[in-house]
C-alpha cells in the first residue's frame, strides 16, 4: 500500500514534508502570482506558503494599477500579522511622475495634464497594466483560501457600526466633505477620524485601523497612501525606493518627519538598508533631470535602526546665495549607518564632507562624481587633503573606501581646477589664510592613511597618492602610505582621446610608486592581494574621423606586469570610456535610458 494511501482523507504527502523541503521547494517558484496560487490549493498549504508570499512587495507607480497598492494596504491594515511579515519594499516613481519616453526631445516643461486629476494622481485605464500580467508584481493580491474570503468574514464578523454616522467610510466621505485644501477641510478631516478611531476602540480594534482602511479606500493622493504603506509594515528591513520630486509641502515627508519627532515612534524601526534615487523630474529650462537633494533622507538616516544608506545622483547646491544652507546639525554623529553610499552625485565639495559626519562609525564609504568645470564659480579643484582629514574621525572602523571623484582640469585663468595656474590662484581654495601660505600646492595629496587600521579595500585616484606633474609630487612612498591591512588597491586614472587617434598613458609618479610598492610589499603590506589600474578615456568625437580610435596603451604597464608576475602578486590594467556609472544593480536598472544623473 503507497504512504498516500495511509493519510487521513483531504490530506496529500505534499502536506508532510519538512519545513526544510517546503522552503527548498518555494525556493524555487520565481513569480508570486504561482507561489499565491499554490498557497490556495489547501489551508495547510496556505498557512506554510503565506510567509515567503508576504515576504516582499512591490509597487511601480508607472506600471501597476493603483489598485493593487489599496487592496495591498486594506489587506495588511485588517491583518497585522500578514504585515509582520513584509521584510523587503519595493516603491518606485508614484504620485505625480512623468514618463520618459513621453517627454524625450521637449523643449519646454511638463505641461501633460490629461491623465491627471485635481489633486495630481492619475487617470485612466491607458496609464496602467494589468498586475497579474507583470512578472515584477511582487505579492499577489488575489483572493486565497484565507486572505480576502477570511478577511470579508472577519469584517462581517465584527461587525463595526458607524455609531455617530450611520454610513460607511464611502459614504461618510461624501457627508463630511473631506477631500479638499484648507482649515475647514483640515478640522472636518480630524473631527472624522476622532470618530473612527472611538468606534475602532469601542469594539476592541486597534484605534487607527478604521482610518487607515477608509484611507485605503478613498485616498487619492498616492503621496499619502505610500506613506500608509510605510507605516504599516513593523518589520521592513529592506526599502528601495524610486522618489518622484518632492515639493516643500510633501505629505509623505511630512508624516515621516512627524512621526520619527515621537520619544517611542513605532515607524520603520527594524529599517536596516535603504535604497534611494529620484525619479525623472522636468527641470526649469525644458530639460531632464534625476538629481535630489540631500537632506530628503535625514528623516530615515535618524532611523537607530539604519546601517546602510545607498544614493543615486545625490544633491546639494553650492550658491548659498539663493538656495539655503544644508542642516548637517541636525543629523550629525546621530546615525548608525555604517556604510554610506554616493552614486553619480553631484554634491556640494564641503557638504560632501560634511556629510561623513552623519555617522558615528563608518565602515564603508563610497564616493563617486564627474567634476568638469563650466565656469569659474563651478570649478572644483583637487581636495583630497581635505577628505583625508574628514575621514580620520572613521580611521578605526572604515574597512573599505573607494573615492572615484573624477577631475577634468581646465586652463580658464583663475579656476581653482587649473595646474597651470598660480600660487595665489591656487590659495583661493583655502579658507584659512595662513594655510594658503604652506603648502597650498598640496592639496592634491591625500595624505598617510596608515592610521587606518582595518582599511581592506581601497579605490583611488593616482594623482591622490603619487602627486601631479603640474601640482606637486608626494612627500611620502605610497608603500609607506597605505595600511597593512590592506588586501586590495584599485588606482583610477584618466586620458583625452581624439577620435582616430591613438592615446597612451604616462605617469612616471605612478611608475616609480608602484615599483618600489611591488619589490617591498611582502613587508610593508603582507595582506596585499591585488593591485588594478582602471583608466578613464574621454573620447572626443571629431567629424574628420571615420575610423574606430586606436586601443589606448598605458606606457609602464608591461614593466608593472612583469615586475607583479615575479613577486606573485596579481596585477591588471583595463581601460573604461563610459562615464561615471554606479554599480549597484538596482540603482543600474534606473540608469538604463538616462545619463548619469541628468539628461538633457
Amino acid at each position: 500500500m503507497s504512504s498516500s494511501a495511509m493519510l487521513p482523507p483531504g490530506q496529500s504527502a505534499l502536506e508532510q514534508l519538512s519545513n526544510e523541503l517546503f522552503d527548498n521547494i518555494f525556493g524555487h517558484i520565481a513569480k508570486p502570482q504561482d507561489l499565491d496560487k499554490i498557497s490556495r490549493t489547501s489551508k495547510t498549504i496556505y498557512h506554510r506558503a503565506i510567509t515567503r508570499l508576504y515576504t516582499s512587495f512591490s509597487y511601480l507607480g508607472l506600471k501597476h494599477d493603483q489598485k493593487s497598492l489599496r487592496i495591498f494596504i486594506q489587506t495588511i491594515n485588517w491583518r497585522p500579522d500578514l504585515a509582520a511579515h513584509v521584510r523587503t519594499l519595493d516603491v518606485r516613481e508614484w504620485g505625480d511622475c512623468p514618463k520618459l519616453e513621453d517627454y524625450v526631445g521637449m523643449a519646454g516643461g511638463w505641461s501633460g495634464h490629461e491623465n491627471e486629476s485635481v489633486d495630481g494622481s492619475r487617470e485612466g485605464p491607458e496609464r496602467w497594466e494589468d498586475e497579474e500580467d507583470d512578472e515584477d508584481y511582487e505579492v499577489s493580491n488575489s483572493s486565497n483560501p484565507e486572505s480576502d474570503d477570511s478577511l470579508e468574514e472577519e469584517i462581517e464578523d465584527n461587525d463595526v457600526p458607524m455609531s455617530e454616522t450611520g454610513n460607511d467610510p464611502e459614504d461618510t466621505n461624501e457627508l463630511f466633505n473631506i477631500s479638499g485644501d484648507g482649515d475647514w477641510h483640515k478640522f472636518v478631516q480630524s473631527r472624522f477620524y476622532d470618530i473612527l478611531r472611538k468606534d475602532a476602540e469601542e469594539h476592541g480594534l486597534d484605534r487607527d485601523v478604521l482610518v487607515n482602511y477608509h484611507k485605503a479606500m478613498n485616498e487619492q493622493d498616492e503621496r499619502i497612501l505610500i506613506a500608509l504603506l510605510l507605516c504599516s509594515l513593523p518589520n521592513l528591513q529592506t526599502l528601495y525606493m524610486v522618489v518622484p520630486e518632492l515639493r516643500w509641502d510633501d505629505p509623505l515627508q511630512k508624516i515621516l518627519f512627524e512621526e520619527f519627532a515621537k520619544k517611542e515612534s513605532k515607524i520603520l524601526q527594524k529599517l536596516e538598508t535603504l535604497y534611494y534615487c529620484s525619479s525623472l523630474r522636468i527641470g526649469p529650462k525644458g530639460h531632464r533631470e534625476y538629481y535630489f537633494e540631500l537632506e530628503e533622507t535625514w528623516p530615515f538616516i535618524k532611523l537607530p535602526s539604519l546601517k546602510a544608506l545607498y544614493t543615486l545622483t545625490a544633491h546639494t547646491y553650492d550658491d548659498l546665495m539663493n538656495f539655503k544652507e544644508v542642516d548637517f546639525p541636525a543629523v550629525n554623529g546621530n546615525s548608525n549607518i555604517t556604510t554610506l553610499v554616493f552614486d553619480e552625485a553631484d554634491l556640494a565639495i564641503g557638504d560632501a564632507l560634511k556629510a561623513l559626519s552623519i555617522p558615528k562609525a563608518l565602515e564603508t564609504f563610497k564616493w563617486q562624481q564627474q567634476i568638469s568645470c563650466y565656469s569659474i564659480g563651478t570649478c572644483y579643484g583637487p581636495f583630497y587633503k581635505y577628505l583625508g582629514q574628514a575621514l580620520l574621525q572613521h580611521k578605526n572602523t572604515l574597512g573599505q573606501l573607494e573615492l572615484d571623484i573624477r577631475h577634468r582640469y581646465c586652463r580658464g585663468s583663475g579656476h581653482a581646477a587649473n595646474p597651470y595656474g598660480t600660487e595665489e590662484q591656487r590659495r583661493q581654495l583655502y579658507t584659512n589664510p595662513d594655510e594658503a601660505k604652506r603648502d597650498s600646492n598640496k592639496i592634491i595629496l591625500i595624505g598617510s592613511l596608515k592610521d587606518f587600521i582595518v582599511l581592506r579595500e581601497l579605490t583611488i585616484h593616482a594623482e591622490a597618492l603619487c602627486g601631479h606633474k603640474d601640482w606637486c609630487p608626494a612627500s611620502i612612498r605610497m608603500i609607506d602610505a597605505l595600511p597593512s591591512s590592506l588586501e586590495s588597491l584599485k588606482i583610477l586614472a584618466q586620458i583625452t582621446q581624439l577620435d582616430g587617434q591613438g592615446t597612451s598613458y604616462e605617469n612616471k609618479y605612478l611608475e616609480e610608486h608602484l615599483l618600489e610598492l611591488l619589490h617591498g610589499y611582502k613587508n610593508g603590506l603582507p595582506n596585499l592581494q591585488e593591485v588594478k589600474i582602471n583608466i578613464l578615456v574621454w573620447r572626443i568625437p571629431s567629424r574628420a574621423s571615420v575610423h574606430a580610435p586606436p586601443e589606448p596603451k598605458f606606457c609602464s604597464e608591461q614593466k608593472l606586469s612583469t615586475e607583479a608576475r615575479s613577486v606573485g602578486l596579481k596585477f591588471q590594467v583595463y581601460f573604461d570610456v563610459e562615464h561615471v556609472k554606479t554599480n549597484i544593480p538596482f540603482f543600474g536598472e534606473q540608469v538604463v535610458n538616462r545619463n548619469p544623473g541628468r539628461d538633457y
